[in-house]
């Protein structure tokens, strides 16, 4: 997905109904949360804003970054309209970020969205520079090991698979990449797991939308959420001159 893909999408993401992102995932995500007092929270890829307001909650300053123009516009309409006290940047460009400026950061369901591995290296290699050496970053994705029903077509070992996305009446493309594959990628550019916790959905929540579950609500993970720290930094020019 572009940046001009996510712009003319941004209308119909945001008013997505039945959205178990907003059920499931963000909860989740916000309780796997350090227990930071105050402080700066960066969130990676906001795009239209849902975790922007129970962040402000929690922080005493919240950055909210998201490439595209017209979904940052719905992150800030959505906060204006909130009148919620809060102290919040909205920023299209992380390069306007001072080095070592963040407690915090999180990445939502962000890196699935990109094709190219060097686009996923370069932007975890940005959040590096922008967070505090000691800082925890928590990265949420669709669980890779249990898309039974999205790369059938597919082996889960293929690496970038494109996988079509049906969120209502909203089509997109996520890609998916074995664990092994992520792993690599956040080894690559510094990162060290530190955690790893996975998200459930209900088959009760589909039931009483009047929604057929699938056979697997409830027994296999929809969401993996992991958290990092910068570890020993992996220069890839050096290693490719090796």
């Amino acid at each position: 997905m572009t940046v001009n893909d996510w712009n003319a999408i941004a209308a119909s993401y945001a008013q997505i109904e039945c959205d178990t992102r907003r059920q499931f995932l963000f909860p989740a995500l916000l309780a796997a949360l350090p227990a930071v007092s105050g402080g700066t929270v960066l969130d990676f890829g906001c795009g239209c804003g849902d975790l922007v307001i129970p962040l402000a909650k929690r922080f005493h300053r919240v950055i909210a970054h998201d490439p595209a123009p017209r979904m940052l516009e719905r992150a800030r309409r959505g906060w204006d309209e909130s009148h919620c006290p809060g102290a919040v940047e909205f920023l299209v460009d992380t390069r306007d970020i001072p080095d070592a400026e963040v407690d915090v950061g999180l990445a939502s369901l962000v890196f699935q969205t990109i094709e190219e591995p060097d686009r996923i290296l370069a932007a975890l290699e940005e959040i590096a520079r922008i967070l505090r050496p000691d800082a925890p970053l928590l990265i949420a994705m669709s669980h890779p090991c249990f898309q039974f029903e999205t790369i059938a077509a597919s082996r889960y070992g293929d690496n970038g698979s494109p996988i079509a996305v049906t969120l209502g009446e909203l089509r997109f493309l996520d890609y998916h990449r074995p664990l092994s594959a992520w792993v690599a990628l956040f080894a690559t550019a510094g990162w060290v797991i530190r955690g790893l916790s996975e998200v459930y959905d209900e088959p009760s929540y589909y039931r009483n939308r009047g929604l057929q579950p699938s056979r697997f609500a409830g027994k296999l993970p929809l969401f993996l959420v992991v958290e990092m720290k910068i570890g020993q930094s992996v220069h890839r020019d050096e290693e490719q001159s090796k």
